[in-house]
C-alpha cells in the first residue's frame, strides 16, 4: 500500500515527508492505521547521531491508532480495535519472556536498534523507486500506517483518546515504570527525579499516584519546574543546585509489560489518577513534522503529538 511518511536521510538534517510502500504484514503482525504518535527523545537522538541507526530510516516508536489487518497467526487483536503499538517488542519465546521479563528480549533489542528491521531481520518499508528504508524500533510510525509485531499491538479501551494515550508507548510508561516496577516507591517515601521531560514528569506523577511524602524534581528549566509542581512534585530544584547521595539503578523501558501494565495505565488516565494529557503540550500535522523535532529540540513542548 502507499502513504505518506517521514524519512531521516541524513543526521542532523530535516525529515522528508513523501509517499512511500508498506508491505501487508506477515502472519504474526498486525497493519495500524495510525490517529497519532508521540515524538519522543529518542527521535532526537537519532537524528543528532547520538544512536547508531541506520539511515534512511522511517522514526517514530510512540504510535496509536486503529487496527485494519492482521496476520493469519494474529489472536489477540482484530480489524477496528484500538491499540497502542508499544516501544517493547518482544519475542515471548526467549528466557527473559518466559521469566515475565519482556522489557529485556533477547531477540528484538538488538534486530531493532542495530539493524533497523522488524524482528524476523526483514523490512516491509521501501520508496516509490524500491530502495529499502529502515524501521526505527520495529514501528517506525511517522507514517500514516504501521506494520507492528502482534505483541506490541496492546489492545485499549475503545474511550481512549489516542492522541493522549499515544504516550505509553514509550516515554510515559517508562517513568511511570520506573517508580512502580523497578524502584517500587512505598506511601510516605521521598524520590528526586532528575530531568522533568515526558519520562521525569510521568515519573513524578506516578509518585505522587502511589503516596511518596517527599518528591523533588530537579531540572535546568523553570518551565518544566512549574509543571512538575502541578503533577504533585513537593520540591523543585534547579540542577546546578543539587547536592547529596544518590542511587542509580537500571531500568529497561519502565520494566514494561506491556499487555499487563499499558491497559491499566490507560485505566488510570480516564479514571483522572494520572494525567497524561498535561504532557502534550503540541499538536502537529505530520506536514509539521520538522516544527515539532525543533520545538522539543529548543525545550518548548513537553511532549509533542502528531496527529493524523
Amino acid at each position: 500500500m502507499r502513504m505518506k511518511a517521514a524519512i531521516l536521510e541524513e543526521l542532523n538534517k530535516p525529515l522528508k515527508i513523501e509517499e512511500v510502500e508498506l508491505d501487508d504484514p506477515k502472519d504474526e503482525e498486525v497493519l495500524v492505521r495510525l490517529v497519532a504518535t508521540g515524538v519522543c527523545h529518542s527521535d532526537l537522538h537519532v537524528i543528532k547521531g547520538d544512536m547508531g541507526v541506520p539511515l534512511p530510516v522511517v522514526l517514530g516508536h510512540e504510535g496509536a491508532g486503529i487496527v485494519e489487518k492482521v496476520g493469519r497467526c494474529v489472536t489477540e487483536v482484530k480489524p477496528g480495535d484500538k491499540v497502542i503499538c508499544s516501544v517493547t517488542s518482544y519475542c515471548g519465546k526467549c528466557r527473559s519472556c518466559l521469566v515475565g521479563k519482556p522489557y529485556t528480549c533477547e531477540r528484538v533489542p538488538v534486530t531493532a536498534m542495530i539493524y533497523g528491521s522488524m524482528a524476523d531481520g526483514t523490512m516491509r518499508l521501501r520508496r516509490r523507486n524500491g530502495e529499502p528504508l529502515y524501521h526505527f524500533l520495529c514501528q517506525a510510525s511517522f507514517a500514516e500506517y504501521a506494520v507492528v509485531e502482534e505483541e506490541a499491538a496492546v489492545k485499549v479501551r475503545d474511550d481512549a483518546p489516542l492522541d493522549v494515550v499515544c504516550l505509553l508507548a514509550c516515554g510515559a510508561s517508562t517513568g511511570i515504570g520506573a517508580v512502580v516496577n523497578k524502584a517500587k516507591v512505598e506511601a510516605g517515601s521521598s524520590v528526586a527525579v532528575f530531568g522533568c521531560g515526558g519520562i521525569g514528569l510521568s515519573a513524578i506523577m506516578a509518585s505522587y499516584l502511589v503516596g511518596a511524602l517527599r518528591i523533588f524534581a530537579v531540572d535546568v528549566l523553570e518551565s518544566k519546574l512549574d509543571m512538575a509542581r502541578q503533577l504533585g512534585a513537593t520540591f523543585t530544584i534547579e540542577a546546578w543546585r543539587f547536592m547529596g547521595d544518590m542511587v542509580l539503578t537500571g531500568c529497561a523501558a519502565g520494566c514494561l509489560r506491556p499487555r499487563y501494565d499499558i491497559p491499566r495505565y490507560v485505566d488510570l488516565f480516564m479514571a483522572g489518577k494520572l494525567p497524561l494529557d498535561k504532557l502534550v503540550s503540541g499538536r502537529y500535522l505530520l506536514r509539521r513534522i520538522n516544527d515539532a523535532i525543533q520545538d522539543a529540540l529548543d525545550g518548548k513542548i513537553i511532549r509533542g503529538v502528531i496527529t493524523f
